[in-house]
């Protein structure tokens, strides 16, 4: 390889020494990025499942204590109930009985039957989920309900998405597992991402930038959705590179510096073997020379003066 092979080999290895550095600190930082917002979504997905939990528990605490109670399901003895069960749940917005797709009676005392539509789907346990029913025509306002046993627990559909965190890059929803069917959200909801849903298991990934995290329940069919938009990706990689990205930097500079002083080393050496060489080759004539002439012959052969 001639000299100039040589330096342009220098040239390369200086700017990959140099490139390196920065280009593993910007993918670090994009893992690490990736880790922290799963993790965040992790957490939200965590709290909605579990408001979800403690109200499908509530919804089937309160039909046992219905149907456990003798007689006509709109008596005052179950009226009574149904009121005493609205106070104490947290998530049970009201409590009544289903004839048919009619509410009958329940704790908000109402005057006449309600019409809530046929149900959408029936889960395994054998309830049957509206999750989009107005207990009135001008009423803005959607509840899911939940009926079971013939009797029907309302729930507002926000309660179980009121996690503590409201801003806008933040996407919840409750599926029915397994159909994926949809009862709450806020916010973007890819229909692909509640195809994800397992029951009893928790899965994550990144689609389109966004981090998502679905989590199953073990106890019931039911999971929760959550989704960071892209804008929390960049904000925590521009964070973590704040750290890494000058670090990268300074690294790849001392590595450019030593690549560059030791490829100058290396293209100086033919140089100096070079010049080893032709000192090598040069004659010599040895120091003691002169001393082992002979007598009288150390001017060309002429004799000293006087000598016979």
């Amino acid at each position: 390889m001639g000299l100039r092979g040589w330096k342009v080999g220098l040239a390369a290895c200086v700017a990959l020494a140099l490139a390196a550095p920065v280009l593993a600190s910007i993918g670090y930082a994009r893992h690490q990025a990736r880790t922290d917002v799963l993790g965040d979504a992790r957490l939200f997905a965590g709290e909605v499942l579990h408001r979800s939990e403690v109200t499908a528990d509530q919804v089937q605490s309160a039909a046992d204590r219905l149907t456990a109670l003798p007689g006509e399901p709109c008596a005052p003895d179950h009226l009574a109930l149904m009121r005493s069960i609205d106070v104490d749940s947290s998530y049970i917005q009201a409590v009544g009985h289903v004839e048919g797709n009619s509410l009958v009676c329940s704790s908000l005392s109402l005057a006449g039957a309600i019409d809530l539509g046929p149900p959408l789907l029936r889960g395994p346990s054998g309830a049957y989920l509206r999750p989009d029913v107005r207990l009135s025509p001008d009423d803005a306002t959607s509840f899911v309900v939940i009926e079971q046993d013939g009797y029907a627990a309302i729930i507002h559909k926000q309660l179980p998405l009121d996690v503590s965190n409201d801003s806008s890059a933040l996407s919840v929803a409750t599926l029915s597992t397994p159909s994926g069917q949809v009862l709450t959200s806020r916010g973007v909801l890819d229909p692909s991402w509640s195809k994800r849903a397992v029951h009893g298991r928790t899965v994550q990934f990144v689609d389109h930038s966004h981090a998502v995290v679905v989590a199953g329940s073990k106890r019931w069919n039911i999971a929760a959705v959550a989704a960071l938009a892209p804008q929390s990706l960049h904000t925590q990689m521009t964070r973590a590179l704040q750290g890494l990205l000058p670090a990268g930097i300074v690294i790849g500079l001392v590595l450019a510096v030593l690549v560059l002083l030791l490829g100058r080393r290396r293209l100086a050496l033919p140089a100096e073997l070079r010049a080893a060489l032709r000192r090598e080759a040069a004659p010599r004539v040895p120091a003691d020379r002169g001393a082992r002439l002979a007598p009288g012959r150390r001017c060309g052969g002429a004799a000293p003066l006087g000598a016979p």
